[in-house]
């Protein structure tokens, strides 16, 4: 798990080039956020957590979309 901490941290560091990709970084974040509560709770429902990480997923898959359109436009 700490290398989503890790990847966010980074992301985080380097500042973001546009709002688009500013907001995308606030959603992972609280995604990550979330699911590692689920986590922590040991919450006998596992859909939680599992949903949580799959939009986790989508939002990092999201990002990696944004920050490739734009070395895709340098």
């Amino acid at each position: 798990m700490s290398d989503f901490e890790t990847i966010l941290k980074e992301l985080e560091a380097r500042g973001t080039p546009n709002e688009e990709i500013a907001n995308t970084q606030r959603r992972a974040r609280a995604h990550w956020g979330f699911t590692l509560k689920g986590i922590d709770l040991h919450n006998t429902q596992s859909s939680v957590p599992t949903v949580s990480a799959d939009s986790l997923f989508r939002q990092l898959n999201e990002l990696t979309r944004l920050y490739a359109g734009l070395q895709a436009d340098e």
